[in-house]
């Protein structure tokens, strides 16, 4: 199938995503290469939480990081193969995000509901990105 003539606000918002998801990158590589000085700087409970995270969440939070700026370069380049990217990048996203609220036990807290509001945020994203390159593919902007 031919590629169809894409809008404006297409290219937009995939640039907007992928910076999202550059800044997703960043962030997982600068939380982990912290060093004890960088922790030290740490509120008490953000200090314990990345102590305590396990390997394999820290391997969920970097696939769903890069996995969601490659979907997203993929997207940039009209290929389907951004629509599996999110796949994973969501599932590694949700597992992160699911021992950050009940491995650690952040679901526990007090003041989750104001601690919650980033990671929703996340997840909504992760969400929508996925859904948008179903639609680009339906519309026949990616193949």
């Amino acid at each position: 199938m031919a590629k169809s003539a894409v809008p404006i606000w297409f290219w937009i918002l995939t640039i907007l995503l992928l910076l999202w998801d550059l800044m997703g990158v960043a962030a997982f590589c600068m939380q982990y290469m912290m060093g004890p000085t960088e922790l030290a700087q740490l509120p008490p409970d953000q200090r314990e939480a990345f102590s305590s995270m396990p390997s394999w969440a820290w391997a969920a939070y970097g696939i769903g990081t890069i996995g969601g700026a490659l979907g997203s370069l993929f997207l940039l380049f009209r290929m389907k193969l951004a629509q599996p990217l999110y796949i994973v990048s969501l599932v590694a996203v949700l597992a992160q995000f699911g021992w950050t609220f009940f491995g650690y036990g952040m679901i526990n807290d007090p003041a989750v509901a104001m601690k919650a509001a980033f990671p929703v945020v996340i997840i909504v994203l992760a969400i929508f990105q996925l859904w948008f390159a179903g639609f680009a593919i339906k519309r026949g902007w990616i193949n």
